[in-house]
Formats: C-alpha cells, structure tokens, sequence
C-alpha cells in the first residue's frame, strides 16, 4: 500500500473534520451544562428571597380578601408586586416548576392588567395559585440538597 502525499492530506483533513465535529458537540455539551450550573446557582442563591416575597404576597392577599369590596386598589398594587416576583423566579427554576409559575404569572397578569377590578373569586385562585408555587419550589428546594453535584 502506498500513501502518496496526496492522500495523506486528505486523511489528515478528515481527521481534522471530525475533531472539529467532536469539539463542536463538546463545546454545546458544555455549554448546556453551564447554563444548568448558573440557573441552579441563582435558584439557590435568590430562592430565600423570592420564597419569603411570595408568602407576603400570599399573606397580604388572604388579608385584603377579608375586606374584598373595600380594598380592590390596594389588591391591584399587590397583584403588580406579584408579577414582579414571579417573572424573577421564572428565569431561575427548571422546567417543570416554570409550567405552573408562568400559568400563575400569566393569570396575574391578564387580571392586573384588565380596567374591570378583580372579583373575590379570582383573587382567591391566584391566592390557591400561589400556594401551589410555594409548594412545588419548597420540595423542589427540599430535593435539590439530595441531587448529586452534577
């Protein structure tokens, strides 16, 4: 078997595409792994915070719905605080806990955004919404310790 010069160089330039195709593949592997890092990090990081800002939010509602028709505004500015909160947590939790925040925010949204004031009941499924939030990101919270480092 000869090797002319001329088919060396082609398999080194085969060679040369295929490192180039695996450095690829290993350049998107780490990169997705990073950006799993950083969104476990700032969960970790923020979740004291964003979990005591939805229990306020959650508390001041269940209070201003004790004195529903009274206090419509001041359930408007908490719905606002509430949507603030929840599109921080958005960027912050995996995937499956993004379904019911994002259904929650959206929810919010349309009903601080709507020029009719909110009825009792819509307030109270938004308090019943954010209390599954709660639930979901304090096991989330809760498991997260027992992952293996990934």
């Amino acid at each position: 078997m000869c090797l002319t010069m001329a088919t060396i160089v082609d398999i080194i330039a085969v060679v040369g595409s295929l490192c180039s195709i695996i450095a690829l593949a290993l350049t998107i592997g780490i990169f997705v792994k990073l950006r799993h890092i950083n969104r476990d990090f700032l969960f970790q990081a923020r979740f004291p915070t964003l979990k005591k800002n939805l229990t306020s939010h959650r508390s001041t509602l269940s209070k201003l719905l004790n004195t529903f028709p009274n206090s419509s505004g001041e359930i408007a500015v908490e719905l606002q605080k509430l949507v603030a909160t929840l599109k921080s947590l958005i960027s912050k939790v995996d995937r499956a806990r993004r379904a019911s925040t994002k259904d929650l925010l959206k929810r919010t949204q349309m009903l601080s955004c709507s020029s009719l004031p909110a009825s009792q009941k819509q307030v109270r499924d938004l308090y019943l919404g954010i209390v599954l939030v709660e639930e979901e990101l304090a096991n989330f919270s809760k498991d997260f310790k027992w992952r293996p480092s990934q």
